[in-house]
């Protein structure tokens, strides 16, 4: 369980814990190791593999973009950890390939993560908000509920966002600990598999993407994902992550349409202390899906 949290954990799927052994958190990966080559395999399988933006096939039964996510919190980063996504797509361990980067940064109304883009490497190790590399960030309010995605124009726009509900007292008092909550609103696809950014309306984030999910009433287009509720056994909460998920937490959870809750379109747990995976398809981006699991870390 994550340092700090009182609940209880979300755990796996038995069936996830037959012949899984969570990676080393000490074993290396570097972007520079990162090969390019192709599986011969669908699995995990990207149009782009250096592409942040581009949405992957979302049908029924479509394999999911495999992702590692390492949280660095080493030296100075041990108050703000840095969290880095790879993909895997059926490389050999230590062989990822690294694409994006998040930083925190605090402020007084809470914190935003910024998100750097270095599938195609970044010079001098520097990464800045007037640098190439720069794509975007998650801004998290001071409550840790509301999280908006947005893009690196100049009058930024949304392409999500990320709605934690926060139980009661009386919730608790009735139900006891339960498992987060969350819901995502994505925007409209373009015909080129691209989210179609959405200006903030009156200059108000709340009125935006965000208050599509407030008010449970979506503009044509936008989607809507929700964590599937798990299945509470012999004292525990379990979702079955086939084997992609070897350690309890909080924190893991799945995402699913409301429409189709069998389908899981999205799937965040851990396998070592600083170690997690995520993997996702259509209607997110990677992008987008490394947004939702830096809310989930911040909540």
């Amino acid at each position: 369980m994550e340092k700090g949290d009182h609940r209880r954990p979300l755990e796996m799927h038995e069936d996830d814990l037959h012949g899984q052994m969570p990676p080393s958190s000490n074993s290396s990966i570097s972007a520079d190791s990162a090969e390019e080559r192709s599986t011969g395999r669908d699995e995990g399988k990207e149009a782009d593999e250096t592409d942040y933006e581009t949405v992957p096939s979302g049908r029924p039964n479509d394999p999911m973009v495999q992702c590692l996510i390492v949280r660095d919190r080493s030296g100075l980063k041990r108050m703000n950890p840095e969290y880095n996504l790879y993909l895997q797509g059926g490389r050999k361990k230590g062989q990822e390939k690294l694409i994006l980067i998040a930083r925190k940064q605090a402020h007084k109304n809470g914190c935003s993560y910024h998100i750097y883009n270095v599938s195609r490497g970044h010079l001098g190790g520097r990464l800045r908000k007037k640098g190439g590399n720069y794509v975007g960030k998650l801004k998290c309010s001071g409550t840790k509920i509301e999280n908006i995605m947005y893009n690196n124009e100049e009058k930024k726009d949304e392409i999500g966002a990320v709605l934690f509900a926060k139980p009661t007292i009386m919730d608790h008092m009735r139900d006891g600990a339960q498992p987060r909550k969350l819901k995502v609103v994505l925007p409209p696809i373009d015909q080129n598999s691209i989210p179609i950014p959405q200006p903030k309306k009156f200059d108000n984030p709340y009125e935006g993407l965000l208050g599509q999910l407030q008010s449970d009433q979506l503009e044509p287009g936008c989607r809507q994902l929700e964590r599937k509720e798990p299945v509470f056994e012999n004292g525990n909460y379990r979702l079955n992550f086939h084997g992609r998920v070897t350690v309890p937490s909080v924190k893991n959870f799945q995402l699913v349409d409301p429409q189709d809750v069998s389908d899981v379109i999205c799937q965040f747990g851990k396998v070592d202390d600083d170690r997690f995976h995520l993997d996702f398809k259509g209607p997110l981006n990677p992008f987008q899906a490394f947004c939702v699991t830096l809310a989930q870390f911040n909540y």
